[in-house]
């Protein structure tokens, strides 16, 4: 049962996001047509990964991992407790990352110059200033931080993918469709700022019954506050080591040519599409599911034993997160992802070129030239995206395991081994090379989880537990290989994926997807890949 309603809350946030993820498509369309690829769409979108690297720093992903678990195991045992603890949450991250948004405010040349050396002139000024356009949505997605937790805990994934995502994105496009090119990129910024905004009031609205707003002295004061903060803090390793790695990784894109960042941005919008939509939609389901099975072990095993040894084998069971039935759920999870996201990201990594063309393919965007870079960037990011989606639910398994402590050695690793590699291939092989770091990168995170994870999650020997997991990949490469000479033959015939208007290139594409879908249904059933079939009934909502 548990299984089925985390499958059903994927579903649930997947389609929102899926629905997100087309305006916001829409969105990235219309720039692409508007804007091109240029020297003021690579400050644009340099000003935009800057911002997200910013959010990186301030840990707010990680910030919301540490705090859900704790909070839903007050909400067990005191709802009263659960509500001041997500006040005084909402004060100490509001006030905290409100101060780090002002120092960004008034450092913001020295960030750029940091972050993106190569840019010089009329492009570094532009950048600086959509920047600080931008910067303050970061207050607002800290102030938002406390209402998710919230939200998520209690399981009201409609509620958060359609304040969060939904409206924000239709907002943008309106805009966008109301402004155009008129307002030039920096107008770009300020509809970007106004739909976090957006998020953010609607996130406070449905969740300020359950957030009582507390004093900044209470807040420090509550020792629940205190430890979220030291377990927050304590990620900052890897955050030094995210910063070395983005700052490379920015470092490289701003030494290329004019026009080759957008290119690999562009191409990135469509990963990012499907990051949110399946990645981003199993994280949010995974961690309080997780957190919930790490909670209820130690109860089971208090009344085992004598009266004298409960309380130490509870507390080894607590401190452990139990490791068997964590690694039990965290397999059925990544099982479950798979079986979604491998065939998913195939499809991508070989419809490229189509679905940048269908994207992409017209307005400044096609004079510029950039289609080429962008479908390369798109196939390197598809393989980047799905190691990433396993790695985040290992990720959420370990928050809830309280075992921060191995998210933040294999992502110092990671983002360590990335600043080594990143500045010396995009040197010598462009934006492949800046693309192929950030994807070898997440293959390194998986192997280094795989080594260091509990031994009871039994990541690092998968393939050697019997016949049951060898037949699982097994099966999932051979109908992956089917599915791959379907393409194959198919794909000539549909013709040039620039040729034709919008709707010829919507049908070839359409056409191909539905193939590959009918496909993979059809060997997963005829090998009997339950996976398969579980997964969608119970996304569905149905018994497996």
């Amino acid at each position: 049962m548990r299984l089925r309603g985390s499958l059903g809350g994927a579903g649930l946030v997947a389609g929102g996001t899926v629905v997100a993820a087309v305006f916001g498509l829409l969105f990235q369309s219309l720039i692409s047509y508007h804007f091109g690829a240029g020297a003021e769409t690579d400050a644009y979108f340099m000003s935009l990964v800057i911002f997200a690297f910013c959010a990186k720093l301030a840990m707010l992903t990680q910030l919301k991992s540490v705090a859900l678990p704790l909070y839903r195991r007050r909400l067990g045992s005191d709802p009263e407790a659960a509500g001041a603890l997500a006040g005084r949450l909402f004060t100490a991250v509001t006030a905290a990352i409100s101060g780090f948004t002002l120092l960004l405010l008034a450092a913001a040349p020295i960030v750029i110059q940091l972050l993106a050396p190569g840019f010089g002139g009329e492009t570094r000024e532009l950048t600086v200033t959509l920047f600080r356009v931008r910067a303050p949505a970061l207050a607002v997605l800290a102030a938002t931080t406390a209402g998710l937790v919230v939200l998520e805990a209690r399981r009201r994934f409609g509620v958060t993918v359609s304040i969060q995502k939904v409206v924000p994105a239709l907002v943008s496009v309106a805009l966008l469709a109301l402004v155009g090119a008129r307002g030039g990129v920096v107008a770009l910024a300020w509809i970007g700022l106004a739909g976090t905004v957006v998020g953010g009031v609607l996130t406070w609205v449905a969740g300020r019954s359950l957030v009582g707003v507390r004093g900044l002295r209470e807040a420090w004061s509550d020792p629940d506050v205190r430890g979220i903060a030291q377990s927050w803090l304590r990620q900052s390793g890897s955050n030094l080591a995210t910063f070395a790695g983005e700052w490379a990784f920015r470092v490289g894109a701003s030494l290329l040519p004019v026009g080759l960042f957008s290119g690999v941005l562009y191409g990135r919008m469509v990963h990012d599409l499907l990051h949110g939509a399946i990645n981003d939609s199993a994280q949010t389901v995974a961690l309080p599911r997780f957190a919930e099975v790490a909670e209820e072990a130690p109860r089971a095993t208090e009344a085992a034993g004598t009266p004298a040894e409960r309380p130490a084998v509870a507390t080894r069971k607590r401190s452990a997160g139990d490791p068997d039935a964590l690694g039990t759920a965290l397999g059925a999870s990544l099982r479950a992802l798979a079986v979604v996201s491998l065939p998913v990201a195939l499809f991508t990594l070989v419809a490229a070129p189509r679905i940048i063309g269908l994207l992409f393919g017209r307005g400044k965007f096609l004079a510029d030239g950039m289609v080429g870079p962008a479908s390369v960037a798109l196939a390197l990011f598809a393989i980047g995206f799905f190691l990433q989606g396993l790695n985040q639910l290992v990720f959420s398994a370990a928050f809830a395991a309280e075992l921060s402590g191995l998210v933040n050695k294999v992502q110092v690793v990671g983002h360590l081994f990335r600043t080594a590699v990143v500045v010396p291939l995009a040197i010598g092989f462009s934006y492949v090379g800046l693309v192929t770091a950030q994807v070898v990168m997440n293959l390194v995170v998986a192997l280094l989880l795989a080594a260091w994870a509990p031994s009871a999650w039994g990541l690092a020997t998968f393939w050697s537990r019997g016949r049951f997991a060898r037949g699982f990949a097994l099966k999932l490469l051979a109908i992956s290989a089917a599915q791959l000479a379907l393409f194959t033959l198919l794909d000539p015939l549909l013709g040039d994926p620039l040729a034709g208007g919008l709707a010829k290139q919507a049908g070839a594409l359409v056409a191909l997807g539905l193939a590959w879908g009918l496909v993979y249904l059809g060997l997963a059933w005829a090998l009997h890949v339950r996976e398969v079939t579980d997964t969608l009934g119970r996304t569905a909502g149905r018994p497996a």
